[in-house]
């Protein structure tokens, strides 16, 4: 659906090829020592522990690492500051083992940067429609509609019929793979011959990395645990991501709020971060080393009501840096590639 990427470009498509060494190794010396640029493969399955369960020992790190990113690309919604210098000060791995091509999985929704593509107007204008149109037909959401109990499992003629009956209910002179001369995007018309104005191309990309950012988090909380349906967990999701309770909601189409200010793990307040970012650490605390978590996270395992912990702004930011940081981490070192962090929709107010 969505424009193939160049074979010469790196797993992670936030990384330009003139910009190899993405998770370059701080140490001069080690540097020096090597002569050929440090790559990063994609998200592989999940490694087995050595001892046939749990959670999988971790590989002890000779050299500090950082994420150290290229440029941000035009129109790119902006990193908070608290995650933008833990993702550069994240030690990770780089002794993980490299996957076959034919392994990689790279994004479940597409990376964000293929629609900021300004070498190909017409490879932009082509991902940006079929976002649209994907988010128009909202499958996902569709799909856990009490009307689709049929839908999935009909034969092909009854679900293209019966999509294209919800779809036109649902998006009047709609079709089911079907691109019109125009597309609604939050209650906007839009041409579908040309690239949206840059406001709107905005909010798109952050969207798009919003959606990312949900299924990721999501995939490395329900690691450790029996196998559940991550579209289906909104004991991790809902307290990081508030949003209705259909969580299939949340991932599928993570819209703009009209509030017209950061929220979740970008809000602006700190105040207004901590519901977020508490519930985050909290969940990581069961895929952390207990040896190596820091006291301030331990306390998170004994407490029940958040609003007793007493934070002021000093406790809060400290916290927030150690969880941001442990994060971007813990999810290279499952993954092997860097996380997609949070992004600022509006203007940063700190």
């Amino acid at each position: 659906m969505f424009s193939s990427r160049p074979v010469e470009d790196l797993p992670n498509l936030t990384i330009q090829p003139e910009h190899m060494q993405y998770a370059s190794i701080t140490g001069a010396s080690t540097l020096a020592s090597s002569s050929s640029p440090v790559t990063v493969p994609a998200v592989p399955a999940k490694r087995p522990s050595e001892s046939g369960g749990g959670c999988s020992q971790k590989k002890p790190k000779s050299v500090k690492q950082g994420f150290h990113a290229p440029p941000e690309p035009l129109l790119m919604p902006p990193k908070p500051s608290t995650w933008f210098y833990t993702f550069e000060d994240a030690e990770v791995d780089l002794g993980l083992p490299r996957q076959m091509p034919q392994d990689l999985r790279h994004f479940f929704f597409p990376p964000p940067t293929l629609f900021t593509n300004v070498t190909s107007h017409t490879h932009q204008l082509t991902n940006v429609m079929n976002w649209l149109f994907m988010c128009s037909a909202w499958i996902g959401h569709l799909m856990s509609m009490h009307q689709l109990q049929g839908f999935r499992h009909g034969g092909t003629t009854y679900v293209q019929q019966h999509a294209e009956e919800i779809l036109d209910h649902v998006f009047p002179g709609h079709h089911f793979n079907q691109l019109g001369p125009t597309i609604i995007y939050h209650g906007q018309t839009l041409a579908t011959n040309c690239i949206p104005p840059d406001d709107i191309l905005h909010d798109i990309i952050w969207e798009v990395n919003e959606a990312n950012l949900h299924m990721e988090v999501t995939s490395l909380l329900t690691l450790e645990g029996k196998e559940k349906n991550i579209l289906q967990v909104d004991e991790f999701v809902l307290p990081i991501f508030p949003g209705p309770e259909d969580t299939t909601f949340t991932f599928w189409m993570p819209m703009p709020l009209v509030q017209h200010r950061n929220y979740r793990l970008s809000a602006d307040r700190w105040q207004d971060r901590i519901n977020a970012v508490m519930h985050l650490g909290k969940h990581l605390t069961a895929v952390w080393d207990d040896d190596t978590m820091p006291e301030a996270v331990l306390k998170l395992l004994m407490i029940t009501d958040l609003r007793a912990m007493n934070l002021n702004v000093d406790k809060f930011c400290m916290l927030e840096k150690i969880i941001a940081k442990y994060y971007c981490e813990h999810f290279y070192n499952t993954f092997s590639r860097p996380p997609t962090i949070p992004r600022c929709l509006f203007d940063v107010q700190y």
